[in-house]
């Protein structure tokens, strides 16, 4: 097999002017007209090729952050004016019910630290000239996965929490979620770019060992204390795997690989959401309004809970949480979200978006209104 499979390119009785041919200094054309790789390693051949499209994967991470704003965005205006039935009254926006709110503020949670994550990455790809670190390179490749497939998670929720409007293509977010499908494969596989940061992360060793955090008097929402969760992790996932291997390095290089290599894949990708939680944190520590402030904080919380939770088992068999701890992330989780409600317009103008801009009827003002007249143009 080829390291590509999903196209072709050919030319058929086409003369190309040498000086047309874009081999940079990968390859020459000697003076009889003959092609002559410089770089003898095919592997090696293709891994320069592909460097180019570098660049290409923070595009892919923006324009993935983009639609998971968008979702967002159409989703939580929509829900502040949907009207339901609810005990007592019949006039209850669905952004009232803590169920509501914990399917999309989760998915605002995420979409905060994905961008602020995303953008950490591209300042730190701009801040290099020339031939870029291994570093940056490979929290290009994680910004690209993580980005893409926790965006189709939040536009697929937005979906959903817009009931039977989310179906409809005029309202946007189902597009997003078709969109974001090709975005996972485009520009590199998720699976397979962080397989390959994997292998680099275990080539490497750790610069700073992480103590096991201490569980005890730790409140839930404490980001801080989530961080050093994560961390924890990250690092034991790199020890059980740099050890699986060097056990099973006589059944040969790709035996001892495919043994780690699932394990490897998670521990790129809590790299991944571990800082985006960091970038939260920070922002939240900087911000100078108090209400900003309190704003993200909340969000990093509710953040790291969906992180925690999502690996309970791993931190409550290590020890490094216990088991009252995991049973009250869910309540936790309730009232982060109660106290978000206040923000939820303020952390949407953060988004720099408007109705106007997004054309999706259920995000304007009056959306009853917006989506007739936009039904009644169908038709005419």
């Amino acid at each position: 097999m080829q390291g590509l499979d999903n196209g072709l390119t050919w030319f058929d009785h086409v003369r190309i002017p040498a000086g047309n041919i874009l081999m940079g200094q990968s390859a020459r054309m000697t003076d009889e007209g003959k092609f002559q790789a410089v770089i003898g390693n095919p592997r090696t051949r293709f891994l320069r090729a592909m460097s180019r499209i570098v660049p290409g994967r923070l595009c892919v991470s923006s324009s993935a952050v983009g639609m998971g704003r968008a979702s967002v965005y159409i989703a939580l205006r929509y829900a502040q004016q949907r009207l339901t039935n609810a005990p007592g009254t019949n006039a209850m926006p669905v952004i009232e019910y803590r169920s509501h709110q914990l399917a999309t503020f989760t998915a605002l949670a995420k979409t905060y630290g994905v961008t602020l994550f995303v953008n950490h990455v591209k300042r730190a790809y701009l801040a290099q000239e020339g031939e870029h670190t291994a570093d940056v390179l490979n929290l290009v490749n994680i910004a690209k996965a993580v980005s893409t497939w926790e965006m189709i998670a939040v536009a697929s929720v937005c979906r959903e929490r817009c009931g039977a409007q989310g179906i409809f293509n005029v309202n946007r977010i189902s597009d997003y979620i078709l969109l974001l499908q090709g975005l996972i494969t485009a520009e590199g596989d998720n699976q397979v770019l962080l397989s390959t940061v994997a292998g680099q992360m275990l080539a490497q060793q750790w610069d700073s060992v992480p103590a096991k955090p201490v569980a005890a008097g730790q409140a839930v929402t404490d980001t801080g204390w989530m961080m050093d969760l994560m961390r924890y992790r990250e690092y034991r996932l790199w020890c059980d795997a740099r050890e699986e291997k060097e056990r099973s390095a006589h059944e040969g290089y790709f035996n001892a690989w495919n043994k780690v290599v699932n394990p490897g894949i998670d521990m790129a990708r809590l790299r991944g959401m571990r800082t985006a939680l960091e970038c939260l944190h920070r922002a939240a520590e900087q911000a100078r309004d108090p209400a900003v402030a309190d704003a993200l904080s909340r969000l990093g919380s509710l953040f790291g809970l969906s992180e925690l939770q999502r690996d309970g088992g791993w931190y409550l068999a290590h020890g490094a949480m216990r088991s009252e701890q995991f049973l009250a992330m869910p309540a936790a989780a309730d009232t982060v979200c109660a106290g978000l409600l206040p923000h939820v317009a303020m952390l949407l103008d953060g988004f720099a978006l408007t109705p106007e801009l997004l054309r999706a009827p259920i995000a304007y003002d009056g959306y009853v209104d917006a989506f007739s007249r936009t039904a009644l143009r169908a038709a005419a």
